[in-house]
């Protein structure tokens, strides 16, 4: 994060449900566009395709919310 987001500040959140967990992180970085596939090695997003990856592995999901300019935010759901 600090590496490719540039931020100054972030916010981890994990939740226990009864049946899952939720971790959150959002940060106040740079942001990028989700859509843009051209550049994501440039861009850090294969830690991010990891993430998502690994996530699924366990049947879990991940989803990331991101715009130029308005930071990121990463939320992972799995069950507990």
């Amino acid at each position: 994060m600090l590496k490719h987001a540039r931020a100054s500040r972030a916010i981890v959140v994990l939740r226990k449900y009864s049946d899952y967990v939720m971790l959150t992180i959002k940060d106040n970085g740079r942001g990028f566009d989700p859509g843009n596939s051209t550049d994501d090695k440039k861009l850090g997003k294969w830690g991010l395709t990891n993430i998502m990856e690994r996530a699924m592995s366990i049947g879990g999901k991940c989803r990331i919310e991101s715009s130029p300019g308005k930071g990121t935010q990463i939320t992972v759901e799995g069950m507990s």
